[in-house]
């Protein structure tokens, strides 16, 4: 979906093809017509699980409409606790008259299956007295918070090797390869921020923190951040912090679970 900020807030555009439902435009805070709690509770049809929301892709509090196009079956910690998350940030965004807020929605459903396998949502934000243009991704799994803790247990618990990745390697290889596994942290400490296209395999032995990069420059000396420093100290290169996105839908069940008067506790399996 391409970032539109030209459209009338609340004029949402609704779409579907083989891959799931999207819907985009810029956000309105209010609502545009009254529940359909019959359509919520047949979103999904035959693949709607038991305990499953008819969740609104453009939520029903930021004037997305109650109607088939804009609706599907989802997991009820996805439509309450994560993607709620998300929409009240960008209300939250709305209510400030400089800005101009968009939001992308599209769940993908995989083998024809009319329930979603998972909500990715871009939201952005321009703020029309400087220009500036702020954008977040957000993505979803829909499932329940309980099961996806289920599948990183299971992942941890195994730890059997496949023994085809192997395939075409000698005993060498292979030794070399479970030295180097995992020996970012080794490298990261060894050459700090420089990028490096050949260095010699002495670096991983222990105690050996020197090497060059491929302009010559001796990396032994670093500074206290990892990386290296000149003749008077300084550091060679400057630092850079990543800035990760304000994912509101964490799978903790934090205080991002909470839920205001819009939403439908009832358990009815209404939803947003």
């Amino acid at each position: 979906m391409a970032i539109n900020f030209d459209g009338t807030p609340g004029d949402y555009t609704y779409s579907e093809d083989a891959n799931g439902k999207s819907a985009e435009g810029i956000v309105a805070v209010g609502t545009q017509s009254n529940r359909d709690p019959g359509a919520q509770r047949a979103a999904g049809g035959a693949d709607r699980q038991e305990g499953d929301h008819g969740g609104h892709l453009i939520a029903h509090s930021l004037c997305g409409k109650a109607e088939p196009c804009n609706l599907d079956a989802q997991a009820a910690n996805v439509n309450q606790i994560d993607q709620r998350g998300v929409e009240r940030d960008l209300a939250n965004l709305a209510g400030n008259p400089d800005n101009s807020v968009y939001v992308g929605v599209h769940n993908f459903n995989s083998n024809g299956s009319q329930r979603p396998d998972a909500t990715m949502i871009t939201g952005a934000v321009r703020d029309n007295t400087t220009g500036n243009i702020d954008i977040e991704h957000h993505s979803f799994q829909n499932a329940s918070h309980a099961e996806q803790e289920s599948w990183n247990e299971t992942a941890a618990q195994n730890t059997d090797i496949d023994a085809r990745q192997d395939a075409g390697m000698t005993a060498e290889d292979r030794d070399l390869a479970n030295d180097l596994c995992g020996a970012e942290d080794t490298v990261d400490m060894s050459l700090g921020n420089a990028t490096v296209t050949s260095f010699d395999a002495s670096v991983f032995d222990a105690g050996d923190t020197q090497g060059q990069d491929n302009t010559g420059m001796d990396l032994g000396s670093m500074d206290e951040s990892g990386g290296p420093t000149d003749a008077d100290g300084d550091s060679e290169f400057a630092g850079t912090d990543g800035v990760a996105d304000d994912d509101t839908g964490n799978t903790d069940g934090g205080n991002s679970g909470s839920t205001d008067s819009s939403d439908d506790d009832s358990g009815d399996g209404m939803g947003m």
